[in-house]
């Protein structure tokens, strides 16, 4: 991680992610708004992300505060069909 804040960059290998939770509109698109939904139950995009080692990632991601819709069980229940 770059830059934790808002917005937040991450450079993975040879790429930069840039994530933002909320703005106001820009010059270039004035009518847009970016705010969290209000049902966190419910959403309407996914960012799906291939990594080396999905325990080590999980981890470090919880430990600094990272919330999944599914815990580490059935992330790799749903990847392998085996529980560890």
């Amino acid at each position: 991680m770059i830059k934790p804040d808002n917005p937040c960059y991450i450079k993975p290998a040879n790429t930069w992610i840039i994530l933002n939770s909320c703005g106001g509109p820009t010059f270039d698109k004035p009518e847009v708004l970016l705010e969290t939904p209000s049902d966190l139950n419910r959403a309407n995009s996914f960012l799906n992300l291939r990594v080396a080692d999905i325990w080590a990632c999980y981890k470090q991601w919880s430990d600094q505060g990272a919330l999944f819709p599914l815990s580490y069980r059935a992330i790799r229940q749903a990847g392998n069909g085996a529980a560890t």
